[in-house]
């Protein structure tokens, strides 16, 4: 058995005592009310009402609190409990007044009609000189149950249990019924005799079902189990403090029910209240549920109200694990008795300007009808008198809130207080959920923290919140806000208003608007429901909001719109990234960007950074991805007026998918940073990684256009204002590493910058297919080595195509050629000169002849080859050694004619080796030859003539004559598209 306690302390003590009334007895509330009521008592409780939107006029629950009088129990003892069968019970009044209608104290409490176990009536007035003293029977020690009928309260403490259908009937004759107040949740305050109507059904009041527990006063005696239900608890004083306790359960299991009827509205759980400066104190217990059904019905509410001219009396809820709360409408389609703006909430606790506590275990679960908005949990101070009234709310449990009249909250606290110098505090814990959903006309949010006083607002998410409108607002004057993010937080980011998170603050006087800093830490999520990049992560668009600070070791993905604030501090340090595309605007005044050494920024499409005025930085120093999706993807940072200057000392990364570790391979990515007054600035390992076509047309791209694909779209391409610093190193990805090279004496733009120096950029023998070469680092794909050169006429840097020190090297292999075919050509020369020595001094020798000759020689040969592209000179130098030797052996036969001439015909064959090093590298030719001919020779007198037919013939030196006359015309033809 559970037991749900009802303490009331007096806020001052008479005769040396202090009043406490407790109450333990179940039972179940239906329709406890049916609508609001008496609209005079509105003024008071509305100031605690809660905000609905920003734009919304508060409705209020109308007669909330009163002036509370003193009250007493009027009970039988004897007859406590109610058990049989149904029957009518008539209307009646216990102590004397007649029946003309309720009396004073009655009509300030209004009635709520049917008659009653443990009814409110108007107390007995003191003796003279005891005003407002509470007067006990002799024997306070020891009060029993019946004893609760002749008790009589101050105005400082008033107990009032709930309606009971279970219940006793009164032991006095009967009078008139009072005129009926209203009877909704507002009217607790103004109760009157209750009458039996057809909506409670009384049972027997002759068969009582008291138990023998402790003293129901100072003694701890109690009313018992009645029926197996539990009493709505409902506790009012003026000044005196209310402490509403349950006791712990062992199992979660019902502790509170209010069932309504089909149309059934305006019910209440838990209820505790002062109308001046008093405490209250709701603590649930562990593992008691409230459930409470019903149009605009709520599960707990408390507040103090301060009487107007007070702060009001410091609020505390706290609820422990298994009392889950669950509000839920009635089963007719239309909304019944409904207020201005229609309501329900988990969890209310507000006052004018203390403290408010909420501590929630609970799991709270509130559903709205049709038109009803909804508050999981919510805490409003709300007055006009000065006051250090802090908010802090802890929620450990799980919270859904679903309404369709729109602007629901999970978690609400609002401090509309001005004067109010108190933090607001807000905080769901790990492993926790809130789920929100309602109109989109008027956003929802998960949490909703604002404060209109100078204290500061800290929101920490450390569970998962998914929003179909807004996941996060806060609002603050000159205080500061903080959210700290270790969850995931996801809404509809479509707009301004359903940002992920959306901040504000505003100047108080003289004193400017309060800076906000948002920390999203390691496991810390922060994404629309769809995980567009394009939709609205941060939003600060209220003008005159303070300067904004985001610190992201998380994810966040979607664009920032800080356009409100005065200046801002983005910095970056996740490796999970910030995705964004579309645009995203900074402030009017200094912003700083910057992704850190371990940070990833990575952005998709069409996608902006817009810096409007001031004096803007942009530093990176990890890895800024360009096109994180297949497809062209284009980066535009825009400036308004003032500087602009990006410091990259990390790696920019034209195109990947796979975080930044390769390219992806597309030659369609661009990175637009030539706005008026931008700068680059290079240090450190500054790096960028493009993709480009090294082959036949990539000349065609002389610029990298102005707008996305607008170029000819050879390689990934770059603007920049003016260049500076110690250089960027470029990681060029061939995307036709399967093709072949082809000369590029126009070059293929890679970037275009206003002004700039040929050191600014450059290629690196620290990528594997980049090698050093007498030019400087290359891309050598055959005979063509891609080089990056600096345009200074239009202050580009550019890719050309050239030809490789071989290829000069290959015109010189003709030379070495030429060698080798005239020192075998020379052996027959010397055999013919031989045999012409002879003819001439009569001593040659007639017949057959054989010959032979072995021979080795070396060649020095200096020369150097220059080429001019785009006002920078190339120079080769193709010096070289060439070694040879050989074997040219022959045979002839000599005859004389009539005439005294003399013939010689002959036959030869030799073998030739040469070996060619030129003098840069370690580039060598290898030449072998093999040579067959015929000769023959007349000599007449000093007359003779000589026929040589040679054939040297070998496979390499075919393949030489090929390449160099392959080569020769490609240069050729190169330079004559050129003119």
């Amino acid at each position: 058995m559970r037991r749900a306690d009802v303490d009331a302390v007096a806020a001052q003590p008479v005769r040396a005592q202090t009043v406490r009334a407790r109450v333990d007895h179940r039972v179940e509330v239906v329709d406890q009310v049916r609508r609001r009521g008496d609209a005079g008592l509105g003024a008071r409780a509305a100031p605690l009402e809660p905000e609905v939107a920003g734009a919304e006029q508060r409705g209020d629950r109308a007669g909330r609190l009163g002036d509370a009088a003193g009250f007493r129990f009027d009970d039988d003892p004897a007859e406590p409990g109610v058990d049989g069968e149904p029957q009518q019970a008539a209307a009646e009044r216990r102590d004397g007044a007649g029946g003309h209608g309720p009396q004073p104290d009655e009509q300030l409490l209004g009635g709520v009609g049917g008659g009653g176990g443990r009814r409110l009536e108007p107390r007995q007035r003191a003796q003279a000189g005891e005003p407002d003293a509470v007067e006990l029977q002799p024997g306070l020690g020891e009060i029993g149950a019946r004893d609760l009928g002749h008790l009589e309260g101050a105005p400082g403490v008033v107990v009032v249990p709930g309606v009971e259908p279970d219940h006793a009937a009164g032991a006095g004759p009967a009078g008139a019924a009072g005129a009926l107040g209203a009877a909704g949740a507002a009217d607790r305050l103004d109760l009157q005799r209750r009458q039996a109507g057809p909506r409670r059904v009384p049972r027997d009041p002759r068969q009582a079902a008291v138990d023998d527990q402790a003293d129901a006063v100072d003694r701890e005696r109690r009313f018992g189990d009645v029926r197996r239900y539990h009493d709505l608890a409902l506790g009012i004083t003026r000044d005196g403090g209310v402490l509403i306790a349950l006791g712990n359960s062992t199992a979660s299991t019902a502790a509170v029910t209010v069932n309504a009827s089909s149309t059934g509205a305006n019910n209440l759980g838990i209820y505790g209240a002062t109308n001046g400066n008093g405490t209250v104190t709701i603590n649930t217990g562990a593992n008691n549920k409230i459930a409470v059904s019903g149009d605009n019905s709520d599960g707990i509410k408390a507040f103090s109200t301060g009487g107007g001219s007070g702060v009001g009396g410091a609020v505390s809820i706290t609820t422990l694990a298994g009392s889950d709360i669950t509000v839920t409408p009635n089963s007719s389609v239309a909304l019944e008795s409904p207020a201005a703006f229609p309501r329900g909430f988990g969890i209310y606790a507000g006052n004018a300007g203390n403290d408010i506590t909420i501590n929630s275990a609970s799991n709270i679960s509130v559903t709205a009808g049709a038109g009803g908005q909804v508050f999981g949990i919510t805490a409003r101070i709300a007055g006009a008198v000065a006051g250090t009234g802090a908010i802090n709310i802890t929620s450990t449990g799980n919270i859904s809130a679903s309404g369709p009249g729109g602007a629901t909250k999970g978690i609400l606290a609002n401090q509309t207080n001005v004067l109010d110098t108190g933090n607001v505090n807000v905080t769901s814990a790990a492993g926790t959920t809130i789920t929100v959903s309602g109109n989109a006309a008027a956003p929802s949010y998960g949490i909703f923290a604002f404060t209109a006083g100078s204290g500061a607002v800290t929101v920490t998410a450390g569970g998962n919140l998914t929003s179909d409108g807004g996941g996060i607002l806060t609002s603050a004057t000159s205080g500061g806000t903080t959210i700290n993010n270790s969850g995931s937080i996801k809404d509809l980011g479509t707009s301004n208003a359903t940002a992920v998170l959306n901040i504000a603050s505003s100047a108080a006087g003289n004193i400017s608007a309060g800076t906000i800093t948002i920390n999203n830490n390691a496991a810390g999520v922060i994404s629309s429901i769809g995980g567009l990049s394009s939709d609205l992560a941060i939003g600060a668009t209220t003008a005159g909001t303070g300067a904004i600070t985001i610190n992201n070791a998380g994810r966040i993905t979607g664009t920032l719109n800080l356009s409100g604030a005065s200046s801002s501090t983005f910095n970056n340090t996740s490796a999970l990234s910030w995705h964004t595309s579309g645009t995203s605007t900074f402030t009017n005044g200094n912003d700083v960007l910057t992704n850190s050494s371990s940070g990833l920024i990575a952005t998709s499409g069409a996608t902006t950074f817009a810096f409007l005025n001031g004096a803007d930085n942009f530093t990176n120093a990890g890895t800024l991805i360009i096109g994180e999706t297949a497809g062209a993807s284009a980066l535009t940072v825009t400036k308004g007026s003032g500087t602009m200057t990006m410091n990259n000392s990390g790696t920019i990364v034209m195109g990947s998918l796979n975080a930044g570790t390769t390219t992806d391979g597309q030659i369609n990515d661009q990175f637009f940073a030539q706005a008026s007054g931008t700068a680059f600035v290079a240090s450190g390992g500054s790096r960028l990684m493009i993709d480009a076509f090294l082959g036949n047309g990539a000349d065609q791209q002389t610029s990298c256009g102005s707008t996305p694909l607008t170029y000819a779209g050879f390689a990934d391409c770059i603007t920049i204002g003016a260049s500076s610093g110690t250089g960027t190193r470029i990681s060029v990805n061939d995307t036709n590493s399967a093709g072949s090279g082809a000369f590029n004496f126009s070059g293929t733009v890679m970037l275009d910058g206003t002004s700039g120096s040929a050191g600014d950029f450059f290629l690196s023998t620290s990528d594997g297919n980049v090698v050093l070469t007498p030019q400087g680092p290359a891309i050598v794909k055959g005979f063509t080595q891609y080089q990056l050169v600096f345009d200074a006429t239009n202050a580009n840097w550019d890719l050309v195509g050239l030809p490789t020190g071989a290829a000069f090297e290959l015109s010189k292999i003709t030379a070495g050629l030429q060698s080798l075919w005239y020192e075998t050509a020379d052996s027959w020369n010397e055999r013919t000169s031989w045999v012409r020595y002879h003819y001439a001094n009569g001593s040659m020798a007639r017949g057959w002849s054989l010959w032979g000759k072995a021979y080795y020689g070396q060649i020095n040969r200096d020369s150097e080859n220059t080429l001019a592209v785009l006002g920078n000179s190339f120079t080769y130098d193709t010096s070289y050694r060439q070694n040879y030797g050989g074997l040219q052996i022959g045979g002839d036969f000599t005859v004389r004619d009539g005439n005294d001439g003399a013939w010689l015909f002959g036959v030869l064959a030799g073998y030739n080796t040469s070996n060619m090093d030129f003098a840069v590298g370690s580039d060598r030719t290898q030449i072998s030859v093999v040579n067959l001919g015929a000769y023959a020779s007349y000599m007449m007198g000093p007359l003779f003539a000589d026929l040589l037919v040679k054939d040297d013939s070998t496979a390499r030196i075919q393949e030489a004559h090929q390449l160099v006359i392959h080569v020769l015309c490609e240069i050729i033809e190169a330079q004559l598209d050129k003119t």
